[in-house]
């Protein structure tokens, strides 16, 4: 009885708001002074996600579930996205020599990656090239990643790779960032009323619609020759950027207030759905062996490309930047600016389209 009940009461709705209220919860409870801020909502849907499992006819195997969740799960990228790179865009001032190593960083940190993935498919030859790949693209957290991956492999063993490694890809990271990352500094807000007068909400809609009707346009375009695209989180990303460029001066103080509460309610929803999505997705079919190998894939990049960023721009908050766009990471990305206040994201957007470009190249090999 109590199992038929909690069927009717479970719906994508529910499941969404519970799991993002109990993880605000939970993400407002300090230990040793360390909280998890808004990822405790995806630390919740994860569980949550596992926990639909037990059933499955109602959850895990209904796709009618899973494809509202995905639906909550995109427009969450879709605000977040799209607001971070207006946000972002606004710092653009031209081509910078450090904008193309935030690329190369990027590009390059992931390659190193890849040579590992190649290395244990030459000792281990055994091992399923899909689910090895799906393995990859989950740890660096990439669903254009799977998506390539998936034309050129097993698309079962690849989403089963990467519906394992996924959740330690993002968790670790976010971890990673929010221990690395000082707290932001607290400073004086401009009076209310100011802002409220400067507010023009209707113009900045508009501008969120367009940034993400031309990203999945520029997502969806392939790169002549090498059967490439960045998806539609890559083409939000660089769409937002430009407009937020162009449109700078026409974003107001109350405006950058309320592109931070649809960043943050962007990111809720996204950690929400995708999070429940994660955790349905794993199933006792994944060895310890496949985690293990996605624990490698994600903790190599995140060490590694905050070594050499640290090196290169002697920069802490550019180097946790950087990394998160190595990881590809939303999450990461949100959870860095719960702890640090910045006007210039560039770092993080560019070693992200960096990034993205060579899981996706690494993939059509």
């Amino acid at each position: 009885m109590f199992s038929d009940l909690l069927k009717e009461f479970i719906s994508p709705i529910t499941a969404v708001f519970l799991t993002i209220s109990l993880g605000c919860i939970v993400g407002r409870i300090k230990v040793l002074g360390f909280s998890l801020g808004l990822s405790g909502v995806l630390l919740i849907s994860l569980i949550a996600g596992v926990l639909f499992e037990i059933f499955p006819d109602h959850f895990g195997s209904n796709e009618q579930f899973v494809d509202l969740l995905k639906l909550f799960s995109n427009i969450g990228t879709a605000l977040f996205v799209s607001s971070l790179g207006i946000m972002s865009g606004r710092t653009f001032s031209g081509w910078k020599k450090s904008y193309f190593k935030s690329i190369l960083i990027g590009s390059l940190v992931v390659a190193a990656d890849y040579l590992i993935l190649v290395l244990i498919k030459t000792i281990y030859k055994g091992f399923d090239n899909g689910l090895l790949l799906g393995t990859f693209c989950g740890s660096l957290t990439s669903t254009p990643g799977l998506a390539s991956a998936l034309e050129r492999s097993d698309g079962a063993m690849a989403g089963l790779g990467y519906g394992a490694s996924y959740p330690f890809g993002v968790l670790f990271v976010v971890f990673f960032v929010q221990y690395m990352a000082e707290r932001k500094t607290q400073h004086e807000d401009k009076p209310v009323i100011e802002q409220r007068k400067k507010s023009d909400p209707l113009y900045l809609f508009t501008v969120i619609s367009f940034s993400v009707i031309i990203g999945y346009l520029i997502g969806n375009i392939e790169f002549p020759g090498l059967n490439i695209s960045l998806g539609n989180t890559g083409g939000i990303l660089l769409s937002s950027i430009f407009i937020g460029a162009i449109t700078k001066n026409k974003i107001s103080i109350a405006d950058e207030s309320n592109l931070s509460v649809l960043k943050n309610l962007g990111l809720v929803f996204f950690f929400s759905g995708s999070g429940i999505i994660s955790g349905l997705h794993l199933s006792g079919n994944v060895t310890v062996l496949l985690f293990v190998y996605g624990a490698i894939f994600s903790i190599f990049p995140v060490v590694f490309g905050y070594l050499i960023s640290i090196l290169v721009t002697k920069d802490k908050n550019k180097s946790l930047q950087l990394v998160c766009g190595i990881m590809t990471s939303t999450p990461a990305i949100g959870a860095f600016l719960e702890r640090q206040s910045s006007d210039d994201l560039s770092s993080y957007s560019l070693s992200y389209i960096g990034a993205l470009v060579s899981i996706i190249f690494f993939m059509k090999l």
